[in-house]
């Protein structure tokens, strides 16, 4: 597990990290991956309607890499997020070519909206044989909030995970 809140040597960002992973990962070390990259500036919450923070990327390409528009503290916040994802999704390409189950998380896909899985390089992992995206709501995982989510995965049984809410409001 990576995680900056562990440890700043966790940092994916930086390239010195991010090269001895790929090294690790091409000498073979995982046999498998889990990511969910952080999906804050893809996040469709954002609006230009409301008190909340303003959106910083388009649904797609160009704008998906983020606004030309954006303060530099948005524009750095896109640069992290692509730069994450786009790490995650090289990732799984090297286990797909090497037969080796990998999977992605990220909130579920909304139309007008950017999200992780609409990056280039995300639609070209989903076209993938083999790899599929599951969509499932994990309140009935007990999480207190719907939060509609998905999975982009190859060699992981996903169907088990709810589709929808059945139960009462919460």
């Amino acid at each position: 597990m990576f995680d900056t809140e562990i440890s700043s040597e966790h940092n994916l960002v930086d390239d010195s990290t991010w090269r001895r992973i790929m090294s690790d990962v091409e000498a073979g070390k995982y046999d498998s991956s889990g990511a969910a990259p952080p999906c804050s500036s893809f996040a469709a919450c954002r609006e230009w309607d409301d008190d909340g923070p303003p959106p910083l990327r388009g649904e797609f390409e160009p704008d998906i890499f983020g606004f030309k528009t954006n303060t530099a503290e948005d524009k750095e916040a896109c640069r992290i997020g692509t730069c994450l994802a786009l790490r995650t999704f090289e990732v799984c390409k090297w286990m797909y070519e090497h037969d080796c189950p990998f999977w992605v998380e990220t909130p579920r896909r909304r139309d007008g909206k950017p999200s992780v899985f609409k990056l280039p390089q995300a639609i070209d992992s989903a076209k993938m044989q083999g790899v599929f995206i599951w969509a499932f709501m994990q309140c009935m995982l007990e999480a207190i909030t719907m939060k509609p989510t998905e999975f982009l995965a190859l060699f992981f049984v996903c169907s088990d995970l709810p589709q929808t809410c059945v139960h009462p409001k919460r």
